[in-house]
């Protein structure tokens, strides 16, 4: 299964530096633009794959694998019930996985996946964040 890589989302400059030049005439009038707490994990996704009828888990850049697991993330996915994301085949879930990274959770925090993004391949756009939202917490889910 072809991973789906996640966004790149550019820090907002209004502004010149020395460094870069400002981005924000790439905003249209009327834009949705969803602003919410930066989340320091690890980003994780995944994809309910039709031919395996098992759910496929991702890095950033790759497919997790129980030698390659992104510290748990794969092994939690294997938790998840492959069935409930089989009426979602084309959708890929984004989130970010809890674990150690620059900022140190408490424990109550740690080993959580908090989902923000869904994309579907079918349109090929991200979902509306009320859609995400509703998604997210009919599967049981955790949305940032």
């Amino acid at each position: 299964m072809k991973i789906k890589p996640f966004m790149d989302i550019a820090s907002i400059r209004e502004t010149a530096t020395e460094f870069n030049e400002p981005n924000t005439c790439s905003f249209q009038k009327n834009d949705h633009i969803v602003i919410q707490i930066k989340f320091d994990g690890s980003n994780a996704s995944v994809r309910y794959d039709s031919e395996t009828k098992t759910l496929a888990a991702f890095s950033r850049k790759q497919p997790l694998s129980p030698t390659n697991t992104l510290q748990g993330f794969w092994n939690y996915a294997q938790t998840l019930n492959p069935n409930d994301f089989a009426v979602y085949p084309n959708f890929t879930f984004f989130g970010e996985w809890a674990v150690k990274n620059k900022v140190v959770y408490k424990p109550e925090y740690r080993n959580k996946w908090f989902v923000y993004d869904i994309y579907d391949h079918t349109t090929e756009q991200y979902l509306p964040q009320n859609l995400v939202k509703s998604i997210v917490e009919k599967l049981g889910l955790t949305y940032i």
